[in-house]
């Protein structure tokens, strides 16, 4: 099984891909999870990242779960391969990057289930890595949501919540009824 949890960044994607492995790894599931690659990259993220980090961290993001997937373990997903395109046709600014929508769009096939947060009215917190700038956050979740929709891409909106353990209750509640 492969989840992943796709958002804007400070939406709580993080604490939930850890609170699900902690929860599934309880009901006796072997667990991985793969942390938000960003944070590894070796250029420059946010506002100011480039074609080259966004590919990097794109790359390295089905990397990552290829090498987690053969493990047989459950695998869980902080973004999946949609998001981390969000942010690079950002940064593209009308380059040619078709070829790696492409990419994008058909590794989100992958998964098992995608749950998408809901960006709600909370301020991100600086964290020294991730931009707490609003109008940056709501572009990246726009671009999210406009190319789930554009690309047919099946997923599930997780509730509208700050209670991490509504968003467990909820993910373990489609699994256990599917």
């Amino acid at each position: 099984m492969k989840i992943c949890i796709i958002g804007t960044h400070s939406t709580g994607k993080t604490t939930l891909v850890n609170e699900l492995a902690k929860h599934f790894k309880n009901k006796g599931k072997q667990t991985k999870t793969i942390s938000e690659l960003s944070r590894l990259c070796p250029h420059p993220i946010n506002e100011t990242t480039s074609i080259d980090a966004q590919t990097w961290i794109l790359n390295e993001q089905m990397r990552y779960e290829d090498l987690y997937q053969m493990t047989g373990s459950w695998v869980f997903c902080d973004r999946g391969t949609i998001d981390n395109f969000a942010y690079l046709e950002r940064a593209a600014n009308d380059q040619p990057i078709d070829h790696l929508l492409t990419k994008a769009v058909e590794h989100m096939k992958t998964y098992d289930l995608v749950f998408k947060t809901v960006k709600l009215d909370k301020k991100a917190i600086e964290d020294g890595v991730r931009s707490t700038d609003d109008e940056f956050r709501d572009d990246i979740d726009a671009r999210i949501t406009r190319l789930l929709e554009e690309h047919d891409i099946a997923h599930v909106l997780l509730p509208e919540s700050l209670d991490v353990g509504v968003h467990v209750g909820f993910v373990d509640q489609l699994i256990t009824n599917n």
